[in-house]
């Protein structure tokens, strides 16, 4: 999410805690690898992305922007598109089965789950 016409993706994941799951939802600047949103929540409901980019958009007041996300009903949603059409961001669906439109997303969680996750013991919510 930037200025400019370059891409940002969003993508999610869960935490596993001592009681459930905890799903965290990133939005990450493409040019700058840059975290420029993000939202945690004990569910998987639109909500949760929905946060992730107004947080973005509260941050880097984007112009003329692609959004790249993945498929599922949280990016696919009425209130993202629709927030998404009010900041004249233009939505991306990632294709399905291809590694390539999801790498960076994967690469912070990876080093997430590496640095911190792994290494943490979470409590329930």
């Amino acid at each position: 999410m930037n200025n400019g016409s370059r891409p940002g993706v969003e993508h999610i994941t869960y935490v596993p805690t001592t009681v459930s799951f905890l799903y965290s939802s990133v939005a990450l600047d493409v040019f700058s690898r840059r975290v420029v949103g993000w939202s945690m929540a004990s569910h998987l409901r639109a909500e949760l992305g929905l946060n992730s980019l107004e947080m973005a958009v509260a941050q880097r007041r984007p112009t003329d922007v692609i959004h790249d996300s993945g498929q599922g009903y949280l990016y696919t949603s009425l209130a993202f598109e629709n927030r998404g059409q009010q900041e004249s961001i233009r939505l991306s669906i990632r294709s399905v089965g291809d590694c390539y439109d999801n790498a960076l997303c994967e690469s912070f969680y990876a080093t997430l789950e590496c640095e911190l996750i792994a290494r943490s013991t979470f409590s329930g919510l």
